[in-house]
Protein backbone atom coordinates (compact mmCIF):
# COMPACT_ATOMS: atom_id res chain seq x y z
CA UNK A 1 0.00 0.00 0.00
CA UNK A 2 1.30 3.32 -0.81
CA UNK A 3 2.14 5.89 2.18
CA UNK A 4 0.94 9.09 2.50
CA UNK A 5 3.53 10.65 4.68
CA UNK A 6 1.84 14.13 6.42
CA UNK A 7 3.87 17.67 5.33
CA UNK A 8 3.49 18.90 9.12
CA UNK A 9 6.11 18.72 11.66
CA UNK A 10 4.83 17.32 14.77
CA UNK A 11 7.20 19.49 17.84
CA UNK A 12 9.43 16.96 19.64
CA UNK A 13 7.98 16.28 23.12
CA UNK A 14 9.95 18.64 26.65
CA UNK A 15 10.23 17.54 30.01
CA UNK A 16 7.57 19.68 31.62
CA UNK A 17 6.35 21.09 28.35
CA UNK A 18 2.88 20.04 26.80
CA UNK A 19 2.76 20.38 23.06
CA UNK A 20 -0.51 22.10 21.58
CA UNK A 21 -2.04 20.90 17.95
CA UNK A 22 -4.95 22.69 16.21
CA UNK A 23 -7.76 21.13 14.82
CA UNK A 24 -6.28 21.23 11.45
CA UNK A 25 -3.03 19.31 13.27
CA UNK A 26 -5.18 17.04 14.84
CA UNK A 27 -7.14 15.93 11.75
CA UNK A 28 -3.74 15.84 9.13
CA UNK A 29 -2.39 13.32 11.89
CA UNK A 30 -5.41 11.26 11.85
CA UNK A 31 -6.23 11.24 8.01
CA UNK A 32 -2.47 10.55 7.68
CA UNK A 33 -2.92 7.28 9.84
CA UNK A 34 -6.15 6.18 8.12
CA UNK A 35 -4.86 6.55 4.64
CA UNK A 36 -1.50 4.81 5.81
CA UNK A 37 -3.65 1.94 6.67
CA UNK A 38 -2.06 2.35 10.37
CA UNK A 39 -3.54 2.14 13.66
CA UNK A 40 -4.07 5.05 16.08
CA UNK A 41 -1.62 3.05 18.74
CA UNK A 42 1.21 2.89 16.06
CA UNK A 43 0.33 6.36 15.20
CA UNK A 44 1.03 7.26 18.92
CA UNK A 45 3.85 5.90 18.92
CA UNK A 46 5.59 7.44 15.99
CA UNK A 47 4.97 10.94 16.98
CA UNK A 48 4.81 10.38 20.52
CA UNK A 49 1.69 10.80 21.68
CA UNK A 50 -0.56 9.12 24.39
CA UNK A 51 -2.82 6.81 22.52
CA UNK A 52 -6.07 7.77 24.48
CA UNK A 53 -5.59 11.22 23.32
CA UNK A 54 -5.48 10.32 19.27
CA UNK A 55 -8.86 8.28 20.06
CA UNK A 56 -10.37 11.63 22.32
CA UNK A 57 -9.25 13.78 19.20
CA UNK A 58 -10.84 11.09 16.66
CA UNK A 59 -14.46 10.88 18.70
CA UNK A 60 -13.94 14.94 18.99
CA UNK A 61 -13.08 15.50 15.31
CA UNK A 62 -15.80 12.71 13.75
CA UNK A 63 -12.58 11.31 11.90
CA UNK A 64 -12.92 7.43 10.91
CA UNK A 65 -11.65 5.46 8.16
CA UNK A 66 -14.97 5.38 6.49
CA UNK A 67 -14.82 9.66 6.89
CA UNK A 68 -11.31 9.30 5.28
CA UNK A 69 -11.16 9.33 1.18
CA UNK A 70 -7.91 8.64 -0.29
CA UNK A 71 -7.76 11.52 -2.62
CA UNK A 72 -7.36 10.40 -6.58
CA UNK A 73 -3.68 11.53 -7.72
CA UNK A 74 -3.38 14.91 -9.75
CA UNK A 75 -3.48 13.20 -13.02
CA UNK A 76 -6.31 11.00 -12.33
CA UNK A 77 -8.22 13.82 -11.45
CA UNK A 78 -7.22 15.06 -14.77
CA UNK A 79 -7.82 11.66 -16.42
CA UNK A 80 -11.39 11.41 -14.27
CA UNK A 81 -12.06 15.34 -15.81
CA UNK A 82 -11.41 14.52 -19.33
CA UNK A 83 -13.59 11.26 -19.75
CA UNK A 84 -16.43 13.67 -18.30
CA UNK A 85 -15.59 16.30 -20.90
CA UNK A 86 -15.30 13.82 -23.60
CA UNK A 87 -18.73 12.33 -22.55
CA UNK A 88 -20.18 15.98 -22.48
CA UNK A 89 -18.93 16.60 -25.96
CA UNK A 90 -20.07 13.00 -27.54
CA UNK A 91 -23.11 13.70 -26.08
CA UNK A 92 -23.44 17.35 -27.20
CA UNK A 93 -22.23 15.59 -30.85
CA UNK A 94 -25.12 13.74 -30.90
CA UNK A 95 -27.69 16.48 -30.05
CA UNK A 96 -25.72 18.42 -32.90
CA UNK A 97 -26.12 15.44 -35.30
CA UNK A 98 -29.62 14.96 -34.67
CA UNK A 99 -30.13 18.58 -35.08
CA UNK A 100 -28.68 18.67 -38.55
CA UNK A 101 -30.43 15.41 -39.95
CA UNK A 102 -33.89 17.26 -38.93
CA UNK A 103 -33.08 20.34 -40.83
CA UNK A 104 -31.59 18.83 -43.82
CA UNK A 105 -34.85 17.29 -43.81
CA UNK A 106 -36.76 20.35 -43.54
CA UNK A 107 -34.22 22.22 -46.59
CA UNK A 108 -35.22 19.07 -48.28
CA UNK A 109 -39.16 19.77 -47.81
CA UNK A 110 -38.85 23.55 -48.36
CA UNK A 111 -36.81 23.02 -51.67
CA UNK A 112 -39.59 20.92 -53.03
CA UNK A 113 -42.26 23.16 -52.02
CA UNK A 114 -40.43 25.95 -53.96
CA UNK A 115 -39.90 23.17 -56.53
CA UNK A 116 -43.58 22.74 -56.81
CA UNK A 117 -44.30 26.28 -56.50
CA UNK A 118 -42.18 27.13 -59.61
CA UNK A 119 -43.76 24.26 -61.54
CA UNK A 120 -47.34 25.98 -60.84
CA UNK A 121 -46.34 29.49 -61.57
CA UNK A 122 -44.81 28.76 -64.78
CA UNK A 123 -47.76 26.41 -65.67
CA UNK A 124 -49.99 29.61 -64.78
CA UNK A 125 -48.33 31.88 -66.74
CA UNK A 126 -48.43 29.65 -69.89
CA UNK A 127 -52.13 29.28 -69.72
CA UNK A 128 -52.35 33.09 -69.78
Amino acid sequence: MASFPTTMSVPALQKGRRRRFSEDEKRTLLTEAFLNNETLSELGRRYNIAVGLLFRWRRHLGVTRASVAVQPSASEAASQAADQRLAALEHRLNVLMKDNSVLHQRLAHMESVAQAGQSLSASSEASH
